[in-house]
């Protein structure tokens, strides 16, 4: 009987609430193999494990322990991601209990959650004199540098004293140890104070952590190779391989060189041979890829479900028509031509030597470019894209409509008074039923 049918036997006995024989046990021999300064995972934290295996399978749970204080904030922290819910059920929470101040500000690294791609931070944001703070997280490696992916906030609403999580993402390498874990808090009262005046972030501290996760805890990834064609919207994909870890499992995808279009963004989900199924992650990255057509989608992870095969259920695809015409921006005028339909053009405004391009997106249509070139056909530097319900650079609009978002560029290095932008998608396909493929999963190593 696995970690998951053992917690599913004690949903069935809620009015006793046994802890397993073995939790304790296992609490204490992982005890005993940490090499690095964090708390030890005890008793407490063995039944921390219990309870939040209990909130993953009952709503009534879920509410009693939102009501005892210390849980409530781990709840709320780990509602987003299915995959980071059954890690903790399973032992893969490393407690850690550092603090840092800055500024009459303090912050707390409770807890981290980690396999060989991903990393996900818990921590406490606290202040006598600042109420409302905002964290941005900015993650480095002293020792080795793998191919950073995407760091993302998952819940940056969270108040002052309530538990919040970053979580980092590598695609090439492995997350090594140690980790420099550093957050800049903005106050966002004084913020929103002078958000009509002044754009530039008022950051009242920033504090550093050194994080050394103890990589002997880390599951290695499990690789199946695939080597199979799928037709999507009436083009090829090749399923090169599958790789699961515990917080997060990966489609690897070549697409075919003769399609007329390039794939912009793919929907599935995952169903494994004992019906449980897998959608993508709410909060995070969920695809990256190269310039040559390979890419990889991410999943929730089957890592503890003891899947004998998955399979894949491709129920949208967006693609990019290879000869697709840009958009072109008049800089001096304010106008665009040849816009996408789920695109409306907002206007252009110069930022010193830069320009910011502002548009109105239809949230199902993904983002609206990804690609820029400047009067004379030459590249231009893209230095920062933002999706928003309102316009930084246009302040004085409304709040974008329901099912829609403001997406903003910043872009320098242009030439004249004009800038062409490639679109991300074109055409989108979706299935009337799921184009299914089904793998079985015989482990082949890692590539």
């Amino acid at each position: 009987m696995n970690r998951n049918d053992e917690y599913r036997r004690l949903m069935q006995e809620l009015d006793a609430l046994p802890v397993p024989d073995g939790s304790l046990r296992r609490a204490k021999r992982r005890e005993r193999i940490r090499k690095y300064a964090v708390r030890p995972l005890s008793a407490v934290a063995a039944v921390l494990v219990l309870f939040t295996a209990l909130i993953n399978l009952s709503s009534d749970v879920a509410y009693a322990a939102a009501q005892i204080p210390g849980l409530r904030e781990l709840v709320r922290a780990l509602t987003f991601s299915r995959s980071l819910q059954d890690a903790v059920c399973n032992e893969y929470v490393q407690p850690v209990g550092l603090t840092e101040s800055d500024n009459d500000v303090q912050v707390t690294v409770d807890y981290l959650i980690l396999d060989e791609k991903n990393l996900t931070v818990f921590c406490r944001v606290e202040s006598g004199k600042y109420p409302h703070l905002a964290a941005e997280p900015d993650f480095s490696f002293s020792l080795q540098e793998p191919c950073l992916l995407g760091c993302s906030v998952n819940n940056p609403d969270a108040r002052n004293g309530e538990l919040r999580s970053f979580s980092l993402n590598v695609s090439h390498g492995s997350i090594p140890s140690p980790v420099i874990f550093r957050l800049k808090l903005k106050d966002l009262d004084q913020s929103a104070a002078d958000a009509a005046e002044n754009y530039t972030p008022v950051y009242v501290a920033q504090v550093e952590f050194t994080l050394e996760p103890d990589l002997s805890l880390v599951a290695r990834t499990r690789h199946f190779e695939v080597g199979r064609d799928v037709e999507i919207g009436g083009h090829k994909l090749r399923v090169r391989s599958i790789d699961i870890l515990p917080t997060s499992m990966s489609l690897n995808v070549t697409e075919d060189e003769a399609n007329t279009s390039a794939l912009a963004a793919l929907n599935f989900y995952a169903v494994t041979d004992r019906g449980d199924r897998f959608d993508t992650p709410r909060k995070g990255v969920t695809a990256h890829g190269d310039t040559h057509g390979n890419m990889t989608y991410l999943v929730e992870s089957p890592f503890f479900y003891d899947a004998k095969s998955v399979t894949l259920c491709f129920t949208r695809a967006d693609w990019r028509r290879k000869d697709a015409e840009p958009v072109r921006v008049d800089l001096v005028s304010g106008t665009a031509e040849n816009l996408p339909s789920a695109t409306r053009f907002i206007g252009a405004r110069r930022e010193g030597d830069d320009w910011v391009v502002t548009v109105l997106q239809n949230l199902d249509a993904r983002q609206a470019f990804w690609q820029f070139f400047g009067g004379d056909g030459a590249p231009c530097t893209l230095l920062s894209s933002s999706t928003s319900v309102v316009p930084f650079t246009f302040p004085d609009l409304p709040v974008a409509p329901d099912g829609w978002v403001y997406e903003e560029y910043t872009l320098s290095d242009l030439s004249g008074d004009e800038v062409w932008l490639q679109p991300y998608v074109t055409d989108v396909w979706t299935a009337a039923t799921p184009v299914e493929t089904k793998i079985e999963l015989k482990e082949t190593g890692k590539e």
